[in-house]
């Protein structure tokens, strides 16, 4: 069962999509949340502003003359 989860933290609204599942190991019911996007309002409606991918690599720099 999936549902839509939205927590509220100061003034910034966050999305995210839970599934209840039963662990196979102990029988027990848990939740996997995935992030959804962050909840905004623009021109009076309501829109969900995706997650930023910030896995890339930023730079990289050449240091192997100066390791000693």
């Amino acid at each position: 069962m999936t549902f839509t989860r939205r927590l509220v933290r100061g003034s910034n609204v966050y999305v995210y999509e839970v599934r209840s599942y039963r662990d196979k190991d102990t029988g027990r019911v848990r939740q996997e949340a995935k992030y959804m996007g962050k909840e905004v309002e623009k021109d009076g409606k309501k829109i969900l502003m995706p997650p930023v991918d910030r896995k890339g690599v930023r730079m990289v720099l050449d240091s192997g003359a100066f390791v000693l």
